[in-house]
């Protein structure tokens, strides 16, 4: 079950990333090296979780637009 998040959001477009590039969120975990439970917050809509070494592998995989939306929303 997912949690319904704002279209557009930057949870939402960093879930979809991950949705896009992985099979699972477990995949991603083991591929990028996150810890599962980091993950999983930041695709329920808590980004707070994800460190500067997280966004740092995620950033990669991300288009420019979804990576400006993200740091808007992380650097204020």
């Amino acid at each position: 079950m997912k949690t319904k998040l704002q279209a557009g959001s930057p949870p939402e477009r960093l879930r979809a990333v991950l949705d896009r590039r992985f099979g699972s969120k477990e995949e991603a975990a083991l591929v990028l090296d996150i810890p599962l439970y980091r993950i999983r917050k930041a695709c329920r809509g808590d980004l707070s979780g994800l460190e500067i070494g997280d966004l740092r592998k995620l950033s990669p995989l991300m288009e420019a637009s979804d990576r400006e939306i993200l740091r808007a929303y992380v650097l204020p």
